[in-house]
């Protein structure tokens, strides 16, 4: 008995994209030819199968008169039709429909015959023995762990591993993870989340708005896969459909066009930056873009992923038949943040009622104000009112979380710590200035983190800096 995989097949008649994208992968189907017990006939009938498998056949109907038309239902003919640019195409009668009597008028349906299209397929010869393509999996190379923000995965400790495509037969990948990095444990199998990837054309600035509807950025990718990113609204851009990690910053975009001259160069506009908790950050060329949307951002939890170690990983990849080497699979380590149990940075910290980037000016007291961040209502971005008459709390409820913390600097030296403060505003005074700096500091820099404590361990947000000057 033979068999052929048409999906492993040297030069494959055709593929759907369009089934792809829906399913996130790419199908195959085997079939099993009985009795055929060489490997002459065996090739011979899988050609058959593999062409009625993956050629789009054309399928036509026309008018035509009995006088005229005198062939039957199963007769062969060529078929002639410039306006579609048809030459001698071989076609087979499947069907013929009469007209009422006494007309003489019938429809012909007909179909392209399998036996005469255009050979796509590597045969082997009677006399040699069949010889299938290598089906091993390649190493994948393409590939990060990201400890899981909480939008994916709540109030909990996990991670979130991306990975793309080598040679489009993977199917899904197995995860690895190592507490010293010498010995192995598969914790989890990931199916049909794999990204598309690809890397920063050219330098992308941290100076954007943070909807950005300037020129955007362009990347190359390294397969289809990028196929299955479309455009979206307006509206919707404020969602996480177009969901993509640049670097360590979460984006999402609204346009994606392919450049002019270019494989598989495609130029993003339309830019919501700094998304959930992520800042703006400075990106190079070169840098990882990785498409998310939601359906790959899956979040995977253990009991060794806990904050505050480091953890390593391997990611195995697997398609219907093969599975990759675990020893050859490129390994990488992760510092556990616990990023979703890390409240938010704050935001719209102001000194005397001005920004950082207005150089704030103080004479006496200087009076600090700044905006937290709910992470399970929008994270505060695009609020303008806020509670204050919220109760600090150490585990997630309907208040803010947590604490804030502000370190005050003066020329490089630490010279006070404020904590546990339950309000949005606070004041360095005049007197305390004094105290700690012997007279007016000439310039006095202020750094505000938002925290909490759970099970012992404390979480804390990134710093938010402002400096401000004696006026």
């Amino acid at each position: 008995m033979g068999a052929i995989d048409y999906k492993e097949a040297i030069t494959p008649p055709a593929q759907d994209p369009g089934n792809r994208f829906i399913v996130n992968k790419i199908n195959s189907k085997t079939f099993a030819m009985k009795m055929y017990t060489n490997d002459a006939n065996a090739n011979w009938i899988a050609q058959r199968l593999q062409q009625k498998a993956g050629y789009a056949f054309a399928d036509i109907s026309f008018p035509a008169n009995r006088n005229i038309f005198r062939l039957e239902v199963g007769d062969l003919f060529k078929l002639n039709y410039s306006p579609d640019g048809i030459v001698d195409m071989v076609v087979r009668i499947v069907r013929i429909e009469e007209e009422p009597l006494p007309s003489e008028n019938i429809t012909v349906h007909i179909l392209e015959d399998v036996d005469y299209l255009s050979e796509s397929i590597t045969l082997v010869t009677a006399e040699s023995k069949a010889v299938y393509p290598v089906k091993t999996m390649e190493v994948l190379a393409s590939l990060k762990v990201v400890n899981a923000p909480y939008f994916v995965i709540g109030d909990k400790v996990g991670i979130i591993p991306l990975a793309a495509r080598e040679n489009q037969l993977e199917i899904g990948f197995y995860l690895y993870m190592s507490t010293d990095g010498e010995s192995y444990t598969n914790i989890a199998t990931l199916p049909s989340i794999y990204c598309p990837y690809g890397t920063l054309v050219s330098a992308y600035g941290a100076d954007t708005h943070q909807v950005d509807d300037g020129p955007g950025f362009q990347v190359d990718f390294t397969n289809s896969d990028v196929d299955m990113i479309d455009v979206i609204t307006r509206s919707q851009l404020c969602g996480f459909k177009n969901t993509a990690l640049l670097g360590d910053e979460i984006i999402t975009f609204q346009t994606i066009t392919p450049v002019s001259g270019y494989t598989r160069r495609y130029l993003f506009t339309g830019i919501y930056r700094g998304r959930l908790d992520t800042k703006l950050e400075n990106h190079i060329s070169g840098e990882d873009f990785f498409f998310t949307s939601n359906t790959n951002l899956q979040a995977v939890e253990d009991a060794e992923i806990v904050a505050g170690v480091t953890r390593y990983f391997k990611l195995v990849p697997y398609s219907n038949r093969h599975v990759g080497d675990l020893s050859a699979a490129t390994a990488f380590s992760l510092d556990i943040t616990g990023r979703g149990k890390i409240p938010y940075f704050p935001i719209n910290l102001a000194a005397n009622g001005e920004y950082a980037e207005e150089n704030p000016t103080y004479e006496t007291d200087i009076v600090l104000t700044w905006d937290p961040r709910l992470r399970g209502d929008g994270a505060g971005i695009n609020s303008d009112v806020f509670d204050i008459n919220f109760a600090p709390v150490e585990a997630p409820a309907s208040g803010y979380e947590g604490y804030f913390r502000i370190k005050i600097y003066v020329g490089g030296a630490l010279v006070r710590t404020v904590t546990d403060l339950a309000v949005f505003t606070w004041t360095y005074t005049s007197v305390m200035n004094i105290a700690d700096n012997g007279a007016l500091a000439s310039s006095v820099t202020f750094l505000l983190t938002n925290f909490r404590e759970d099970a012992g361990y404390e979480y804390e947000s990134d710093d938010v800096e402002i400096t401000v000057t004696l006026s």
